[in-house]
């Protein structure tokens, strides 16, 4: 960075100050957080006074938006086409005698315990 960039620059208000990579890596770690994290998203993404910030925390937002539509619409597809009913004969046939063993097995250690 220049002398002229570097003067640039300190004279920004916060407002206008851009965002560091390490910057954009802590905050989406912050937004990964269940629950937590979604508050966070809507706070910045509402009120932050830092623009980048505030875009950050907006496309997080969007993306995670995007997601829920998503997984609605799958399971929409699913319901309404009865796809349902095959996932739930493939889990009772398949799945289920695959791990019985192993839930009695859990069952018992948790009776031996007094649990």
């Amino acid at each position: 960075m220049t002398k002229k960039e570097k003067q640039e620059y300190s004279e920004l208000p916060f407002k206008y100050l851009p965002m560091g990579g390490w910057d954009y890596l802590g905050w989406s770690f912050v937004y990964s957080i269940p629950v937590f994290g979604i508050f966070f998203v809507i706070v910045n993404a509402l009120r932050s006074s830092n623009i980048a910030r505030r875009n950050h925390a907006r496309s997080f937002l969007a993306g995670f938006l995007v997601i829920v539509l998503l997984l609605a619409i799958a399971g929409a597809v699913i319901y309404f086409t009865g796809f349902y009913k095959t996932i739930i004969e493939f889990y009772e046939t398949t799945i289920m005698p695959a791990i019985a063993p192993y839930i009695e097995m859990i069952k018992e250690m948790m009776g031996a315990t007094g649990a």
